[in-house]
Protein backbone atom coordinates (compact mmCIF):
# COMPACT_ATOMS: atom_id res chain seq x y z
CA UNK A 1 0.00 0.00 0.00
CA UNK A 2 1.16 3.42 -0.90
CA UNK A 3 2.06 6.30 2.05
CA UNK A 4 -0.88 7.03 4.09
CA UNK A 5 -3.04 9.98 3.41
CA UNK A 6 -6.47 11.06 5.54
CA UNK A 7 -8.17 10.13 2.27
CA UNK A 8 -7.15 6.22 2.30
CA UNK A 9 -7.22 5.97 6.17
CA UNK A 10 -11.29 7.41 5.58
CA UNK A 11 -11.50 4.45 2.93
CA UNK A 12 -10.61 1.83 5.07
CA UNK A 13 -13.58 -0.43 6.17
CA UNK A 14 -13.67 -3.17 8.97
CA UNK A 15 -13.29 -6.81 7.27
CA UNK A 16 -14.03 -10.05 8.80
CA UNK A 17 -10.77 -9.91 11.41
CA UNK A 18 -8.83 -6.38 12.36
CA UNK A 19 -6.25 -5.85 10.44
CA UNK A 20 -3.10 -3.28 10.62
CA UNK A 21 -1.86 -0.67 7.73
CA UNK A 22 1.66 0.65 7.68
CA UNK A 23 2.69 3.71 7.22
CA UNK A 24 4.73 3.08 4.25
CA UNK A 25 7.23 5.77 3.18
CA UNK A 26 6.18 7.84 6.24
CA UNK A 27 7.15 6.70 10.50
CA UNK A 28 8.73 3.06 10.18
CA UNK A 29 7.10 1.61 12.65
CA UNK A 30 3.40 3.67 12.56
CA UNK A 31 0.00 1.93 11.59
CA UNK A 32 -3.95 2.14 11.68
CA UNK A 33 -5.46 -0.75 12.98
CA UNK A 34 -8.88 -1.54 11.47
CA UNK A 35 -11.31 -3.48 13.64
CA UNK A 36 -14.00 -5.74 12.70
CA UNK A 37 -16.78 -3.17 13.34
CA UNK A 38 -14.55 -0.31 11.07
CA UNK A 39 -12.97 1.27 14.21
CA UNK A 40 -9.09 2.72 13.54
CA UNK A 41 -6.97 3.08 16.19
CA UNK A 42 -2.84 4.56 16.04
CA UNK A 43 -0.52 1.68 16.72
CA UNK A 44 3.54 2.47 16.94
CA UNK A 45 6.19 -0.59 17.10
CA UNK A 46 9.68 0.19 17.73
CA UNK A 47 12.73 -2.01 19.41
CA UNK A 48 14.32 -0.69 23.09
CA UNK A 49 17.63 -0.06 23.32
CA UNK A 50 17.97 -3.80 24.65
CA UNK A 51 16.46 -4.35 21.44
CA UNK A 52 12.69 -5.44 22.92
CA UNK A 53 10.17 -4.75 20.85
CA UNK A 54 7.51 -3.29 22.35
CA UNK A 55 4.07 -1.90 20.63
CA UNK A 56 1.96 1.29 22.16
CA UNK A 57 -1.28 2.64 20.99
CA UNK A 58 -1.68 6.15 20.35
CA UNK A 59 -5.08 6.96 19.94
CA UNK A 60 -8.22 6.67 18.27
CA UNK A 61 -7.98 8.34 14.61
CA UNK A 62 -9.80 11.55 13.87
CA UNK A 63 -9.02 14.57 12.23
CA UNK A 64 -11.11 16.34 14.74
CA UNK A 65 -11.58 14.50 18.12
CA UNK A 66 -9.33 12.26 17.72
CA UNK A 67 -5.89 11.50 16.87
CA UNK A 68 -4.57 12.81 12.90
CA UNK A 69 -2.66 11.65 10.64
CA UNK A 70 0.11 14.47 10.87
CA UNK A 71 -0.44 13.98 15.27
CA UNK A 72 0.33 10.45 14.61
CA UNK A 73 3.51 10.68 12.87
CA UNK A 74 4.78 13.63 15.56
CA UNK A 75 3.95 11.29 18.33
CA UNK A 76 5.82 8.25 16.61
CA UNK A 77 8.75 10.60 15.95
CA UNK A 78 8.78 11.98 19.66
CA UNK A 79 8.69 8.05 20.82
CA UNK A 80 11.83 6.94 18.72
CA UNK A 81 13.70 10.71 20.12
CA UNK A 82 13.25 9.77 24.01
CA UNK A 83 14.22 5.71 22.68
CA UNK A 84 17.21 7.11 21.27
CA UNK A 85 17.95 8.31 24.76
CA UNK A 86 17.69 5.05 26.77
CA UNK A 87 13.80 5.81 27.82
CA UNK A 88 10.93 3.01 27.18
CA UNK A 89 7.27 4.36 26.58
CA UNK A 90 5.32 1.94 26.42
CA UNK A 91 7.16 0.09 29.23
CA UNK A 92 6.39 3.34 31.29
CA UNK A 93 2.56 3.27 30.20
CA UNK A 94 2.85 -0.30 31.36
CA UNK A 95 3.87 0.63 34.85
CA UNK A 96 1.85 3.78 35.67
CA UNK A 97 -1.10 2.02 34.54
CA UNK A 98 -0.30 -1.23 36.72
CA UNK A 99 0.93 1.40 39.41
CA UNK A 100 -3.10 2.96 39.15
CA UNK A 101 -4.53 -0.54 39.57
CA UNK A 102 -2.54 -1.13 42.93
CA UNK A 103 -3.56 2.32 44.30
CA UNK A 104 -7.61 0.54 44.32
CA UNK A 105 -6.01 -2.63 45.57
CA UNK A 106 -4.86 -1.95 49.29
CA UNK A 107 -6.49 -4.27 51.75
CA UNK A 108 -7.44 -7.98 51.66
CA UNK A 109 -11.29 -6.83 51.11
CA UNK A 110 -9.89 -5.02 47.91
CA UNK A 111 -8.56 -7.63 46.49
CA UNK A 112 -11.20 -10.40 47.13
CA UNK A 113 -13.52 -7.76 45.17
CA UNK A 114 -11.14 -7.66 42.50
CA UNK A 115 -11.75 -11.61 42.76
CA UNK A 116 -15.32 -11.66 42.86
CA UNK A 117 -15.67 -9.03 39.81
CA UNK A 118 -13.10 -11.53 37.80
CA UNK A 119 -15.90 -14.85 38.68
CA UNK A 120 -18.59 -13.18 37.17
CA UNK A 121 -21.95 -14.05 38.96
CA UNK A 122 -22.41 -17.57 36.38
CA UNK A 123 -19.98 -19.55 38.91
CA UNK A 124 -21.79 -22.21 40.48
CA UNK A 125 -20.26 -21.28 43.60
CA UNK A 126 -20.48 -17.34 44.24
CA UNK A 127 -23.20 -17.44 47.25
CA UNK A 128 -20.99 -19.89 49.08
CA UNK A 129 -17.69 -17.91 48.45
CA UNK A 130 -19.75 -14.93 49.45
CA UNK A 131 -20.68 -17.16 52.80
CA UNK A 132 -17.19 -17.88 52.90
CA UNK A 133 -15.48 -14.72 53.05
CA UNK A 134 -18.62 -13.08 55.24
CA UNK A 135 -18.54 -15.48 58.20
CA UNK A 136 -14.98 -17.00 57.96
CA UNK A 137 -12.58 -14.47 56.71
CA UNK A 138 -13.73 -11.26 56.39
CA UNK A 139 -13.67 -10.28 60.03
CA UNK A 140 -10.44 -11.36 60.36
CA UNK A 141 -8.23 -10.87 57.79
CA UNK A 142 -10.68 -8.24 55.23
CA UNK A 143 -8.98 -5.16 56.88
CA UNK A 144 -5.49 -6.20 55.96
CA UNK A 145 -3.08 -4.52 53.67
CA UNK A 146 -2.46 -6.82 51.66
CA UNK A 147 0.86 -6.81 52.06
CA UNK A 148 0.56 -8.16 56.20
CA UNK A 149 -1.27 -11.44 55.11
CA UNK A 150 1.23 -14.08 56.30
CA UNK A 151 1.44 -17.74 56.26
CA UNK A 152 1.44 -18.04 59.59
CA UNK A 153 -2.11 -15.27 59.83
CA UNK A 154 -3.76 -17.38 57.30
CA UNK A 155 -2.72 -21.26 59.09
CA UNK A 156 -4.21 -19.83 62.08
CA UNK A 157 -7.25 -18.77 60.61
CA UNK A 158 -8.18 -21.90 59.22
CA UNK A 159 -7.05 -24.00 61.60
CA UNK A 160 -9.26 -21.90 64.17
CA UNK A 161 -12.21 -22.70 62.23
CA UNK A 162 -11.77 -26.71 61.91
CA UNK A 163 -10.40 -27.25 65.33
CA UNK A 164 -11.75 -26.85 68.63
CA UNK A 165 -15.40 -27.74 70.33
CA UNK A 166 -17.39 -27.18 67.10
CA UNK A 167 -14.64 -27.77 64.17
CA UNK A 168 -15.63 -27.59 61.51
CA UNK A 169 -12.96 -29.50 59.06
CA UNK A 170 -14.75 -29.63 55.32
CA UNK A 171 -15.31 -25.65 56.29
CA UNK A 172 -11.85 -25.26 57.12
CA UNK A 173 -10.44 -26.69 54.11
CA UNK A 174 -13.09 -24.74 51.72
CA UNK A 175 -11.88 -21.30 53.49
CA UNK A 176 -8.33 -22.97 52.88
CA UNK A 177 -8.96 -23.58 48.68
CA UNK A 178 -10.84 -20.04 48.71
CA UNK A 179 -7.96 -17.90 50.22
CA UNK A 180 -5.53 -19.76 47.63
CA UNK A 181 -7.99 -18.57 44.64
CA UNK A 182 -8.23 -15.05 45.84
CA UNK A 183 -4.19 -14.59 46.35
CA UNK A 184 -3.64 -16.25 43.22
CA UNK A 185 -5.71 -13.82 41.64
CA UNK A 186 -3.53 -11.35 43.56
CA UNK A 187 -0.57 -12.82 41.90
CA UNK A 188 -1.74 -12.94 38.33
CA UNK A 189 -2.60 -9.05 38.26
CA UNK A 190 1.08 -8.27 40.28
CA UNK A 191 -0.46 -6.78 43.26
CA UNK A 192 1.11 -9.97 44.98
CA UNK A 193 4.94 -10.99 44.06
CA UNK A 194 4.20 -14.30 45.49
CA UNK A 195 1.38 -16.07 47.65
CA UNK A 196 1.77 -16.48 50.83
CA UNK A 197 0.07 -19.78 50.71
CA UNK A 198 2.47 -21.30 48.35
CA UNK A 199 3.77 -24.92 49.82
CA UNK A 200 0.51 -24.58 52.11
CA UNK A 201 -1.87 -27.64 52.17
CA UNK A 202 -4.90 -28.54 52.57
CA UNK A 203 -5.06 -29.21 56.67
CA UNK A 204 -7.57 -31.59 56.87
CA UNK A 205 -7.95 -34.99 55.04
CA UNK A 206 -11.53 -35.50 53.33
CA UNK A 207 -12.89 -39.10 53.38
CA UNK A 208 -15.41 -39.58 50.30
CA UNK A 209 -19.15 -40.38 51.19
CA UNK A 210 -20.31 -43.74 50.65
CA UNK A 211 -23.87 -43.03 51.97
CA UNK A 212 -26.78 -43.88 50.01
CA UNK A 213 -30.82 -44.84 50.69
CA UNK A 214 -31.29 -48.19 50.66
CA UNK A 215 -34.44 -49.86 48.96
CA UNK A 216 -36.23 -49.31 52.09
CA UNK A 217 -35.37 -45.90 52.65
CA UNK A 218 -36.49 -44.70 49.01
CA UNK A 219 -40.00 -46.66 49.46
CA UNK A 220 -40.19 -44.78 52.75
CA UNK A 221 -39.32 -41.49 51.12
CA UNK A 222 -41.27 -41.71 47.84
CA UNK A 223 -44.44 -43.07 49.71
CA UNK A 224 -44.46 -40.48 52.86
CA UNK A 225 -43.01 -37.41 51.32
CA UNK A 226 -45.92 -35.85 50.30
CA UNK A 227 -47.26 -36.02 54.01
CA UNK A 228 -44.49 -34.00 55.40
CA UNK A 229 -45.23 -31.31 57.17
CA UNK A 230 -43.55 -27.18 56.47
CA UNK A 231 -42.39 -27.81 53.02
CA UNK A 232 -44.04 -26.53 49.62
CA UNK A 233 -45.16 -28.77 47.52
CA UNK A 234 -42.36 -27.17 45.07
CA UNK A 235 -39.70 -28.08 47.37
CA UNK A 236 -41.25 -31.58 47.73
CA UNK A 237 -41.34 -32.37 43.88
CA UNK A 238 -37.57 -30.70 43.55
CA UNK A 239 -36.29 -33.27 45.96
CA UNK A 240 -38.30 -36.13 43.92
CA UNK A 241 -36.82 -34.90 41.09
CA UNK A 242 -32.99 -34.72 42.32
CA UNK A 243 -33.70 -38.57 43.01
CA UNK A 244 -35.58 -39.54 39.75
CA UNK A 245 -32.52 -37.68 37.59
CA UNK A 246 -29.31 -38.26 39.61
CA UNK A 247 -28.05 -34.16 39.25
CA UNK A 248 -27.29 -32.00 41.53
CA UNK A 249 -29.15 -30.08 44.30
CA UNK A 250 -27.80 -26.57 42.42
CA UNK A 251 -28.91 -27.62 38.71
CA UNK A 252 -32.30 -29.17 40.15
CA UNK A 253 -32.61 -25.53 41.87
CA UNK A 254 -31.81 -23.58 38.91
CA UNK A 255 -33.87 -25.50 36.42
CA UNK A 256 -35.83 -23.36 34.15
CA UNK A 257 -38.31 -23.16 30.90
CA UNK A 258 -35.34 -22.43 28.82
CA UNK A 259 -33.57 -25.75 29.67
CA UNK A 260 -36.19 -27.51 28.95
CA UNK A 261 -37.23 -29.50 25.81
CA UNK A 262 -40.24 -31.24 27.15
CA UNK A 263 -41.79 -32.95 23.87
CA UNK A 264 -38.25 -34.28 23.31
CA UNK A 265 -38.02 -35.12 26.70
CA UNK A 266 -34.23 -33.08 27.41
CA UNK A 267 -33.05 -31.38 30.05
CA UNK A 268 -30.45 -28.93 28.78
CA UNK A 269 -28.02 -27.69 31.50
CA UNK A 270 -25.73 -24.68 29.86
CA UNK A 271 -21.92 -25.06 31.12
CA UNK A 272 -22.19 -22.07 33.43
CA UNK A 273 -24.56 -24.27 35.68
CA UNK A 274 -22.28 -27.62 35.45
CA UNK A 275 -19.46 -28.37 38.08
CA UNK A 276 -16.82 -29.55 35.37
CA UNK A 277 -18.21 -26.27 33.07
CA UNK A 278 -19.55 -28.43 30.23
CA UNK A 279 -23.21 -28.89 29.12
CA UNK A 280 -25.06 -31.39 30.01
CA UNK A 281 -28.20 -33.05 28.26
CA UNK A 282 -29.98 -34.75 30.25
CA UNK A 283 -32.67 -37.12 29.47
CA UNK A 284 -36.27 -37.03 31.03
CA UNK A 285 -38.14 -40.34 31.91
CA UNK A 286 -42.06 -40.05 31.95
CA UNK A 287 -41.48 -39.65 35.75
CA UNK A 288 -39.27 -36.79 35.59
CA UNK A 289 -41.60 -35.06 32.63
CA UNK A 290 -44.57 -35.46 35.61
CA UNK A 291 -42.96 -34.01 38.00
CA UNK A 292 -41.99 -31.14 36.16
CA UNK A 293 -45.25 -30.88 34.71
CA UNK A 294 -46.70 -30.65 38.12
CA UNK A 295 -44.11 -27.90 39.32
CA UNK A 296 -44.71 -25.81 36.93
CA UNK A 297 -48.09 -23.99 38.23
CA UNK A 298 -46.55 -23.47 41.50
CA UNK A 299 -43.89 -20.78 39.38
CA UNK A 300 -46.51 -18.81 38.42
CA UNK A 301 -45.17 -16.34 35.46
CA UNK A 302 -41.25 -17.33 36.61
CA UNK A 303 -38.98 -18.61 33.94
CA UNK A 304 -37.52 -21.13 36.84
CA UNK A 305 -39.46 -23.93 37.22
CA UNK A 306 -38.67 -23.46 41.00
CA UNK A 307 -38.89 -20.33 41.60
CA UNK A 308 -38.05 -18.51 45.33
CA UNK A 309 -40.90 -17.48 46.76
CA UNK A 310 -39.47 -14.44 47.80
CA UNK A 311 -38.06 -13.34 44.31
CA UNK A 312 -40.31 -14.68 41.34
CA UNK A 313 -37.40 -13.62 38.68
CA UNK A 314 -34.96 -15.97 40.75
CA UNK A 315 -34.62 -19.86 41.18
CA UNK A 316 -35.10 -21.34 44.80
CA UNK A 317 -31.89 -20.60 47.04
CA UNK A 318 -29.98 -24.47 46.87
CA UNK A 319 -29.41 -24.31 50.70
CA UNK A 320 -33.28 -24.14 50.81
CA UNK A 321 -33.35 -27.65 49.58
CA UNK A 322 -30.93 -28.97 51.96
CA UNK A 323 -32.95 -27.35 54.81
CA UNK A 324 -35.87 -28.56 54.06
CA UNK A 325 -34.21 -32.51 53.56
CA UNK A 326 -33.23 -31.71 56.71
CA UNK A 327 -36.07 -31.41 58.29
CA UNK A 328 -37.90 -33.78 56.39
CA UNK A 329 -35.93 -36.50 57.12
CA UNK A 330 -36.41 -36.39 61.04
CA UNK A 331 -40.38 -36.70 60.12
CA UNK A 332 -39.60 -39.71 57.78
CA UNK A 333 -37.11 -41.34 60.53
CA UNK A 334 -34.53 -41.00 57.71
CA UNK A 335 -31.86 -39.29 60.29
CA UNK A 336 -29.05 -41.56 60.03
CA UNK A 337 -26.67 -39.22 57.87
CA UNK A 338 -28.96 -39.15 55.08
CA UNK A 339 -28.02 -35.88 52.90
CA UNK A 340 -29.58 -34.06 50.13
CA UNK A 341 -26.36 -35.22 48.07
CA UNK A 342 -26.64 -38.84 49.01
CA UNK A 343 -29.60 -38.38 46.41
CA UNK A 344 -27.05 -38.52 43.35
CA UNK A 345 -24.91 -41.29 44.94
CA UNK A 346 -28.73 -43.39 45.39
CA UNK A 347 -29.42 -42.90 41.66
CA UNK A 348 -25.62 -44.19 40.78
CA UNK A 349 -25.94 -47.40 42.94
CA UNK A 350 -29.40 -48.18 41.73
CA UNK A 351 -27.98 -47.92 38.06
CA UNK A 352 -24.75 -50.09 38.94
CA UNK A 353 -26.70 -52.49 40.45
CA UNK A 354 -29.34 -52.89 37.63
CA UNK A 355 -26.07 -53.64 35.23
CA UNK A 356 -25.67 -50.05 33.76
CA UNK A 357 -22.35 -49.74 32.01
CA UNK A 358 -20.36 -47.63 34.05
CA UNK A 359 -19.18 -45.42 31.37
CA UNK A 360 -22.96 -44.35 31.28
CA UNK A 361 -23.78 -43.55 34.68
CA UNK A 362 -20.70 -41.57 34.66
CA UNK A 363 -22.22 -39.44 31.17
CA UNK A 364 -25.66 -39.39 33.64
CA UNK A 365 -24.08 -37.60 36.49
CA UNK A 366 -21.64 -35.56 34.28
CA UNK A 367 -18.66 -36.77 35.81
CA UNK A 368 -15.32 -36.63 34.60
CA UNK A 369 -13.57 -39.37 36.41
CA UNK A 370 -10.80 -42.31 36.03
CA UNK A 371 -12.61 -44.78 33.85
CA UNK A 372 -12.82 -41.57 30.91
CA UNK A 373 -9.29 -40.11 31.38
CA UNK A 374 -6.21 -40.04 29.70
CA UNK A 375 -5.83 -40.58 25.78
CA UNK A 376 -9.43 -42.52 26.08
CA UNK A 377 -10.53 -39.01 27.33
CA UNK A 378 -9.34 -37.51 24.51
CA UNK A 379 -10.86 -39.88 21.81
CA UNK A 380 -13.87 -40.65 23.50
CA UNK A 381 -16.28 -38.62 21.55
CA UNK A 382 -19.61 -40.81 21.90
CA UNK A 383 -22.43 -38.65 24.06
CA UNK A 384 -24.30 -42.24 25.27
CA UNK A 385 -27.29 -40.84 24.24
CA UNK A 386 -29.48 -43.31 23.90
CA UNK A 387 -28.07 -45.18 26.81
CA UNK A 388 -28.54 -42.44 29.22
CA UNK A 389 -32.16 -42.47 28.15
CA UNK A 390 -32.70 -46.30 28.79
CA UNK A 391 -30.69 -45.81 31.77
CA UNK A 392 -33.08 -43.28 33.16
CA UNK A 393 -35.97 -45.03 32.17
CA UNK A 394 -34.96 -48.27 33.83
CA UNK A 395 -34.79 -45.62 36.69
CA UNK A 396 -37.73 -44.54 36.90
CA UNK A 397 -39.45 -48.04 36.66
CA UNK A 398 -37.31 -49.10 39.45
CA UNK A 399 -38.41 -46.13 41.93
CA UNK A 400 -42.04 -46.68 40.87
CA UNK A 401 -41.88 -50.68 41.77
CA UNK A 402 -40.11 -49.54 45.07
CA UNK A 403 -43.28 -47.10 46.00
CA UNK A 404 -46.00 -49.95 45.12
CA UNK A 405 -44.06 -52.45 47.75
Amino acid sequence: MKRLTNQTILALKGQDKRYDVPDEGGVPGLSIRVTSNGRKTWTFRYRTHLGKQRCITLGQFGNKTGVGLKDARDLARGILADVSKGDDPAKEKQDARKFEQARDIRTFEDLWLSYRASQGEAKRSVAYENELWIKQISPRLGSLDINELTKARISRLVLTIGDGISGRQTTANRTHALLRQILNHGVALDYLSVSPMMALKMPYAENPRDRFLTDEEVTTFWREIDAVSNLSPPVKIALKLALVTGQRRAEVAHMSQQELNLSEKIWSLPKEWTKNKRPHDVPLSDLAIDSIQEAIPHAGNSDYIFSSPVNRSKPIDQKALTRAWSRARKQLGLDGGVVLHDFRRTCATGLQKMGVRLEVTEAILNHKSGSVSGIVAIYQRHDWKEEKREALDAWAAYLLDLAKK
